[in-house]
C-alpha cells in the first residue's frame, strides 16, 4: 500500500513521469488537447488532475460520488515567456 493514505486529506499529490500519464490515458481512455501542443501531448510540467465530489458537496447535484479530470499545463509562450500564472490571470 504504497500510496495508502488517511481519509482526511483534501490533497493527495502523486508526482510520476510522462510515460505514466500515457499509461493513465491509455487505461482510462483519456484525450485531450492542449494549447500549442501535439493532441495528447505531455510537455513538462503538465499535470492530469482527479477532482472527486461526495454527495454531500454543493458543487455535485447527484446524489452519488462524482469524478472530473483535467489535464493542466503552460502553453509554450508562458513557458518561454517565464509568465506567473494566477487567478487574475490564469492563461
Amino acid at each position: 500500500p504504497a500510496l495508502a493514505h488517511d481519509p482526511s486529506p483534501r490533497l493527495v499529490y502523486y508526482a510520476a513521469h510522462d510515460t505514466n500519464l500515457l499509461y493513465l490515458a491509455e487505461l482510462l481512455g483519456l484525450k485531450w488537447l492542449s494549447h500549442g501542443y501535439q493532441p495528447n501531448h505531455t510537455p513538462p510540467g503538465g499535470a492530469l488532475v482527479f477532482e472527486a465530489f461526495g454527495p454531500a458537496n454543493p458543487a455535485n447535484p447527484l446524489d452519488e460520488w462524482q469524478i472530473a479530470l483535467y489535464f493542466d499545463i503552460q502553453t509554450p509562450l508562458q513557458i518561454r515567456e517565464l509568465t506567473v500564472l494566477s487567478d487574475d490571470d490564469p492563461a
